[in-house]
């Protein structure tokens, strides 16, 4: 197991780079042209399969789907966007199963429309519903499951949100938030900053961050870790010498303060910052990809009646 406490650079605890498979901002819908959608493919020649070239070689596809989108009840991404786990509906899965076994078929495509995205190994586990895709390339599955979630599938993986002490303030006022991490088997690392948008007019601006490591919910409680805040980014971090815990629960990481200006007006959003600035690691010091939860809604200046149904 390495070290996660190797990943220290200058005195800032985690490395800013990003993580594999980057978080699509985007969760409009995909046309119905553009959806997602699943087929059995085999490499021996199979009646009612198209043959087809995939990476150099023969593959044999089914003309139709075995499922779509629409079967899809939860995804999640894994092993570095390696491995799609997908629970799908029990009609889904019956029908899946029976025709995998009828075509000898033990891989599966995927398409958006009529593009092919990828074929991975097939296996499925019918009494909980899973179906686990192997073998992608690093960073596809979580491709899938970003389109996935545009599509309206639940995503059941890591999930960094934020939650504020209140849904409506006034100009002037001082708003506490504090960020959570969640669905993760095992945490090693971690870094997250806030960013805020929306509004009318003003801004809400972050101006302080604490980590209150005295928390019950505390990610690390009381194993050995260093915290780390930088007031100068506005951003926290915590990292395990060795190691890891879990943090499936809803687990606290850090506390930040937020000053409503005095001009402002409107419907503001406070969420994490993705990309480089919010960045989760395991055990070895490796990426998990995750999302971001809804964000945090504040009215300032309107009643919280108007601003939900602006």
């Amino acid at each position: 197991m390495r070290n996660v406490g190797k990943t220290l650079t200058a005195g800032w605890a985690i490395s800013v780079a990003a993580l594999a498979g980057s978080v699509l901002a985007d969760t409009g819908q995909l046309s119905r042209q553009d959806m997602v959608s699943f087929r059995l493919a085999t490499t021996v020649a199979t009646r009612d399969f198209d043959r087809i070239s995939y990476n150099g070689e023969a593959l044999f596809v089914a003309k139709e789907p075995a499922f779509t989108s629409r079967d899809v009840l939860s995804a999640e991404s894994l092993r570095a966007g390696t491995i799609l786990d997908m629970t799908l509906n029990r009609q889904a899965m019956d029908r899946l199963a029976s025709a995998a076994r009828a075509a000898g078929a033990d891989r599966l495509a995927s398409y958006i429309g009529s593009r092919l995205l990828a074929v991975a190994l097939l296996s499925s586990n019918a009494a909980e519903g899973h179906t686990v895709l192997e073998g992608f390339a690093s960073g596809q599955s979580d491709r899938l499951v970003d389109l996935l979630v545009r599509e309206g599938v639940a995503f059941s993986g890591p999930m960094v949100s934020v939650v504020t002490d209140r849904a409506v303030a006034r100009p002037g006022d001082i708003i506490n938030a504090d960020v959570f991490i969640s669905g993760v088997a095992v945490l090693g690392a971690w870094e997250v900053a806030l960013e805020v948008s929306g509004g009318d007019a003003g801004s809400v601006a972050v101006e302080d961050v604490t980590i209150d490591d005295t928390r019950q919910d505390f990610v690390f409680g009381p194993a050995g870790a260093i915290k780390i805040t930088d007031p100068d980014l506005m951003r926290a971090a915590g990292v395990m010498m060795s190691g890891g815990v879990p943090a499936d629960a809803p687990s606290y990481v850090a506390s930040y303060r937020l000053r409503v200006s005095p001009d402002a007006q409107g419907e503001f959003n406070v969420n994490v910052a993705t990309g480089d600035r919010t960045i989760l690691r395991d055990s070895d010091a490796l990426g998990i990809a995750y999302r971001p939860g809804s964000a945090a809604k504040l009215a300032v200046g309107v009643t919280r009646k108007e601003a939900v149904g602006r």
